[in-house]
């Protein structure tokens, strides 16, 4: 059989060390002569072959692979260049002996994988498929990989038998007779409203399998590492159809696009070095790795994580894994990380380790806040409280209504406002269903007692049952808890009554100067259509120092509707964004009046807002310079803005304070985030919740002091900000 000829450019480099560099050409199938490109592959259970090239130069010998007495052996594959070396004091003329032969008649793993996001042969049967066994997963099946000599050549495969299979182990040269599927993995943790958005992957369904030959070397893996293979930065680059990447017809550029990329690694063996813990265990000891190398300065956190830069970076090249240990962010990992890439029913790639691995735990520390007490600065601090119940006040080490004591007292030293969010219902008795939080919040305020803290009130509006949304039947709500150590400092202003369908609004006197709220607390629009089975605003009246001050704590829809980062749909559908952006327009509304009223007002809006700093949700709420937000202003010189929350490895502020442009140009506004809860394994004893405190700090003394003369000069008052204050810490 005559095969066409197959072209090789040959090069010789005058410099010594001399250099000869094989670059391999296009496949080009023996049946065919029509050139191969990666987009044109051979199709299946076609011969493949191999090219053995022997190097011959005067005084130089045979060049010969490795330490074996055998010439050089170049496996054809259509994405892998081939680079090797021989050393001559001068250039020699190169005799070049060619031979084909045929290998074996079957269908090549980066033939079924192809060069898109689907594969061409789903449903397909394949026969002969060789690979060398890399790990084999319990009761499922096992990874096969051919050799590979670029980190992008889709050359791994995971092989489905769906049973314990004692006869095959790690190392086996094996041959696969079988389907191909694309298997989407159903999604785990996602919300009842949201769509499987995971990616498909592609396996074998195994019908037959035969052992060629035992204890075989394992491919090298790809090194993941900035000094080595770096992930793209962008996600995906390119342009789908109704966002839907997995057709033939999307673009599949993994030196550009991350999803490629890693796609292209599935299946194959990697070794992450310097790998370090980026989101701590959770459920089934899952953790986040990636490697420290590929973290930016500007990205790193405090505890050692990465924090998420909203619209330009999301480190994609983060993993999951799982430890026997509980691990934190910042903890290590020993040596090196090395196993098979997969793809995570959590949503996003995972590594499947191929052997144990040991962690250097960093030192656990927990910093007192640099926003210190003075009779003349409010603190107001923000924090949501993850479902916090009196079923939580159990004896033992872990006990969660304690532990937010503790931060409360021993770390931001007794703010005199705390929002909470997600305070549940107390337990029902016997008569039926509880809408009052009255005893879980006096246990809470019993345990800030027994810290050495002062003394505290609590406001809150109990919501209808079931029409508030959060976890179903927990009732769940916002609060305020005030200090009532010093009522001539600190009080809370009681008006109106506590409907849940009144809205709170602005109270005048006769001559239209503001002078409160019509209900305090009052709801901000609860039956605006945007909050309907959703949390509601809570505003209350304050008065500090003589100060009217008017604060509103919100806690927007979640993001358990988005769609996946490294889903099949890109870019991700954010479901939640424009619900979000609906309610921060309807609660801003109350300070939309305060201000209108009087420029001059003291406004706070504080919580979890479910939204990045930068977002489109933020600037709907703080809007042409209505509210400005702290962590923004504060988070390039404060070390402590690693983020208020970390979801999937990413740090991040999705809790925020913000403030009126009086308190802006004139408050000495000053910021702070305590960061521990998320960087905490779940279950950790000092861990009291999810998410971390945040906290701002406000010059506001008894004598007031430069009044402004119109709303139209705050602007450039705005420029004087103060910075912030020195940080200390305790360990």
């Amino acid at each position: 059989m005559k095969v066409s000829s197959l072209a090789w450019d040959l090069s010789v480099c005058p410099a010594a060390p001399l250099n000869v560099l094989a670059r391999q050409a296009p496949f080009h199938h023996p049946q065919n002569n029509a050139l191969r490109t990666p987009g044109n592959m051979p199709a299946a259970n076609t011969d493949v072959y191999r090219e053995t090239i022997v190097f011959r130069a005067p005084g130089v010998d045979t060049y010969e692979q490795h330490t074996n007495r055998k010439p050089l052996t170049l496996y054809r594959s259509p994405l892998a260049p081939v680079s090797q070396s021989i050393t001559a004091a001068k250039k020699p003329e190169l005799k070049v002996i060619r031979s084909v032969e045929t290998v074996f008649r079957g269908t090549p793993i980066h033939t079924i994988m192809g060069n898109s996001y689907v594969t061409a042969l789903h449903g397909q049967p394949v026969k002969n498929v060789q690979g060398i066994i890399t790990r084999i997963k319990p009761n499922a099946g096992f990874f096969i990989q051919a050799g590979s000599a670029h980190p992008y050549e889709r050359s791994g495969i995971f092989v489905y038998t769906g049973r314990m299979d004692k006869t095959v182990r790690v190392g086996d040269l094996v041959s696969i007779d079988g389907i191909v599927n694309e298997y989407q993995p159903k999604r785990m943790f996602q919300s009842p409203h949201a769509a499987n958005n995971n990616l498909s992957s592609v396996q074998i369904k195994m019908e037959n399998i035969r052992v060629l030959s035992r204890a075989n070397t394992l491919p090298e893996p790809v090194i993941l590492h900035r000094d080595h293979t770096v992930i793209p930065e962008q996600i995906f680059t390119g342009h789908a159809e109704e966002g839907f990447v997995e057709t033939p017809r999307v673009a599949f550029n993994p030196d550009i696009d991350a999803l490629a990329a890693l796609k292209s690694l599935q299946g194959k063996l990697v070794t992450i070095k310097d790998a370090v813990v980026v989101e701590a265990s959770g459920p089934g000891n899952h953790c986040v790795v990636m490697s420290e190398s590929m973290i930016p300065s500007d990205c790193k956190t405090p505890e050692g994580g990465v924090r998420i830069i909203e619209g330009k970076k999301y480190h994609p090249a983060r993993f999951y894994v799982f430890s026997t240990e509980k691990v934190n962010v910042g903890d290590k990992i020993k040596g090196n990380l090395t196993g098979v890439l997969d793809f995570s029913p959590k949503g996003m790639f995972c590594i499947e380790p191929t052997r144990d691995f040991k962690i250097a735990h960093r030192p656990v520390e927990f910093r007192t806040t640099h926003l210190e007490p003075s009779p003349d600065h409010l603190r107001v601090a923000s924090i949501n409280t993850e479902n916090l119940s009196l079923k939580d006040d159990q004896p033992g080490v872990h006990n969660r209504l304690a532990r937010l004591a503790e931060i409360i007292v021993k770390q931001a030293l007794s703010p005199d406002i705390i929002t909470l969010m997600e305070i549940h219902a107390d337990p029902a008795d016997k008569d039926g269903a509880v809408l009052s939080s009255d005893r879980t919040l006096k246990a809470l305020v019993d345990h800030i007692k027994k810290q050495g803290g002062p003394k505290y009130g609590f406001r809150y509006v109990e919501p209808e049952a079931g029409k508030d949304g959060g976890k179903p039947g927990a009732q769940i709500r916002n609060v305020f808890l005030y200090r009532t150590d010093n009522l001539k400092r600190l009080t809370f202003v009681d008006s109106g009554t506590r409907a849940q369908h009144k809205p709170t609004e602005v109270k005048k006197n006769k001559k239209g100067q503001v002078t409160g709220l019509t209900h305090s607390p009052g709801r901000v629009k609860p039956d605006d259509n945007a909050f309907e089975r959703s949390r509601k605003p809570l505003a209350g009246h304050f008065v500090f120092n003589g100060h009217d001050v008017f604060v509103v704590t919100n806690h927007l829809t979640s993001k358990k509707k988005d769609l996946l980062q490294f889903g099949r749909i890109q870019p991700p559908t954010r479901w939640s964004e424009p619900l979000q952006i609906a309610q921060a327009k309807a609660s801003r509304t109350l300070a939309e009046a305060l201000l209108s009223h009087n420029p001059e007002a003291k406004v706070v809006y504080t919580g979890d807002l479910n939204a990045y700093d930068g977002s489109k949700t933020l600037k709907a709420l703080t809007g042409k310079d209505l509210l400005f937000n702290s962590s923004a202003h504060y988070a390039g010189a404060d070390p402590s803005s690693g983020g208020s929350f970390n979801f999937r490895g990413l740090s991040g502020n999705l809790d925020h304070i913000l403030h009126s442009a009086w308190l802006m140009a004139h408050a000495e506004p000053a910021y702070d985030a305590l960061n521990e809860n998320p960087a905490l394994y779940m279950g950790h004893e000092k861990r009291s919740g999810d998410h971390g405190m945040v906290l701002a700090r406000y010059h506001l003394p008894k004598k007031e002091g430069g009044r402004l003369k119109s709303i139209f000069k705050i602007p450039a008052l705005l420029k004087k900000r103060a910075h912030p204050a020195k940080k200390t810490s305790a360990g």
